[in-house]
């Protein structure tokens, strides 16, 4: 056990009077008073003007318990409970008191106090049902409450410059952070049966994870705050979120829900070169969403919507540029009333997979189309809904599911795409000498890969031109790669190019990365451009 740690902070619930008498002293009836007053007291002010020399621990060791500092206060600050006792140490012996309540406040205008770490060591906590409460300062050391404890901050500025220790603020342990009028420019977690209360408060933590919400915690977002950052949510946890807005730039996915519950009122998402989607939700989670706002742009996907996850949309809104709107798979359940589904480019504006449930109604409803690439799927547009919504033969349970094919111009052949299993296929270009291009629907495919690329000719004899080609090939559902490479020029910069008359065919199937086999799984291609420009594509699918 340490009971003494050079510049950290410390404090307790017991005090020192403000006078100390020793045998023979003179008492006066004010120093009386003033112990008196000092000890019925439960709030002990303090000023501690730390640029003059005075520190946040002589101020706590003196007995104070609310503090008001000036300048910059340099050590880290922790405050919990401790009985010395069980190590027979009194506290008078401890040259740094235990605190289990404290508070801190910034005399400075504008936030201009500061508490910093500059020696590194350990960091700011909060433990054993402690209470840390500061306003108007920034601070800049690693901050965490645990077991049972309550950290409060208001119109604070927080960000960890601590060299080698994490960005993040945090509660754990069925602990308590609260967050008003503040900016944060780190991780917020919450975590371990907490709880997190962000109002008015901006979270800035672009490029990464901004807030994470896990293992049965609750956080609750409100009143005009602002999240620039991926948001997580994992493991049975809530997130709650009213009136506010959320930013995502170049992350994987703007916010993932995992077995957990979301509710959103009033909330705008906007999404800017996100890989995959705005929001995924898998694994039996759940989302309501009402007055809300999703824009995402570049290839952005709207919802990904997987294994036994639902969704209500009431009042609503989301629009992508190239991505799928929405995407449902593994018995999953959509359910939109007075919402729309846009997509501006391409299609299809959402994508039904095994055993999925799409329900639509509300006389403001919209949405352009639906691809079904199975027929155990089930689609409900209400009469009231007053917008035309286009279906391929699956979304009825009719049609054969085994097989998709597109028939298209050239000009209009990189907007087209064959959809069939986990995968699209498209030709790449506007002109003769493109290629075939691949693309998954959710997960990535590893696949192998065996084509061949046959001449024909209408003489006699025919042509028995057939070159054949073998690779393996990994694609997924951000980018669209090449259905296989070839070693050229000390790379794998090689294509299969097609012009009039030339027929791409071959073989692909899911590959394993070990002696066990996976789940099998195959496409048969064809394609071929005709002599009116025409590229016609058909991929039947096997699992």
């Amino acid at each position: 056990m340490i009971l003494v740690i050079g510049s950290i902070a410390h404090a307790s619930d017991n005090r020192s009077a403000p006078n100390v008498f020793s045998s023979g002293s003179t008492i006066s009836s004010s120093q009386m008073n003033e112990n008196f007053n000092f000890l019925a007291s439960e709030i002990r002010e303090k000023d501690v003007d730390c640029d003059s020399g005075e520190t946040i621990s002589d101020a706590i060791n003196e007995g104070y318990n609310s503090l008001t500092i000036y300048g910059t206060c340099d050590g880290s600050i922790m405050v919990y409970m401790f009985d010395p006792a069980p190590f027979n140490v009194s506290y008078s012996q401890l040259s740094n008191k235990p605190i289990s309540h404290l508070i801190i406040k910034g005399g400075d205008p504008n936030r201009a106090s500061k508490i910093i770490n500059s020696n590194g060591g350990f960091t700011s906590m909060v433990s054993s049902k402690g209470f840390l409460q500061l306003y108007n300062l920034t601070f800049n050391d690693e901050l965490r409450a645990s077991d049972g404890s309550l950290i409060d901050l208001s119109e604070i500025t927080y960000e960890v410059t601590t060299t080698g220790k994490d960005n993040r603020i945090g509660a754990y342990g069925n602990s308590h952070l609260r967050i008003e009028n503040s900016t944060i420019n780190s991780e917020v977690d919450i975590s371990e049966s907490s709880l997190g209360i962000i109002k008015e408060s901006t979270i800035n933590f672009p490029n990464d994870t901004a807030l994470s919400v896990q293992e049965v915690s609750q956080v609750e977002l409100e009143n005009s705050s602002t999240v620039n950052g991926k948001i997580s949510v994992y493991n049975k946890s809530f997130l709650d979120a009213s009136d506010s807005t959320i930013n995502c730039n170049s992350v994987n996915s703007c916010m993932y829900i995992n077995n957990s519950e979301i509710e959103f009122d009033t909330i705008t998402i906007n999404a800017s070169s996100v890989q995959y989607s705005v929001l995924d939700m898998s694994f039996g989670s759940k989302g309501n969403l009402r007055d809300t706002n999703i824009t995402a742009d570049s290839d952005t996907a709207g919802i990904n919507l997987r294994v036994n996850s639902n969704i209500d949309l009431n009042n609503s809104n989301i629009s992508t540029n190239n991505g799928t709107g929405m995407f449902l798979n593994n018995g999953s359940y959509f359910y939109g009333y007075e919402s729309s589904i846009t997509r501006s480019t391409g299609t299809p504006t959402v994508d039904m997979g095994t055993f999925s449930i799409f329900k639509l109604g509300g006389t403001s409803s919209s949405i352009a189309d639906i691809y079904c690439y199975d027929t155990n799927v089930k689609i409900d547009i209400y009469d009231e809904v007053t917008s035309t919504v286009t279906k391929n033969s699956s979304c009825d349970g009719s049609g054969d599911s085994n097989y998709a094919m597109i028939h298209t111009q050239l000009a209009d052949a990189p907007d087209t795409f064959a959809q069939i299993g986990n995968l699209k296929f498209r030709y790449n270009s506007t002109e003769q000498n493109g290629f075939i291009e691949v693309k998954t629907l959710d997960s990535g495919e590893h696949m192998q890969v065996y084509c061949s690329l046959k001449r024909s000719s209408w003489d006699p004899g025919g042509s028995n031109h057939i070159e054949n080609y073998h690779n393996d090939a990994n694609y997924n559902n951000s980018t669209w790669n090449p259905l296989i490479k070839l070693w050229e020029n000390d790379a794998w910069d090689g294509r299969v190019t097609l012009s009039t008359y030339k027929a791409f065919e071959g073989t692909m199937f899911t590959m394993g990365s070990g002696s066990a086999p996976p789940e099998p799984k195959s496409y048969r291609f064809f394609a071929n451009i005709d002599g009116y420009s025409n590229v016609f594509i058909k991929v039947e699918y096997h699992e």
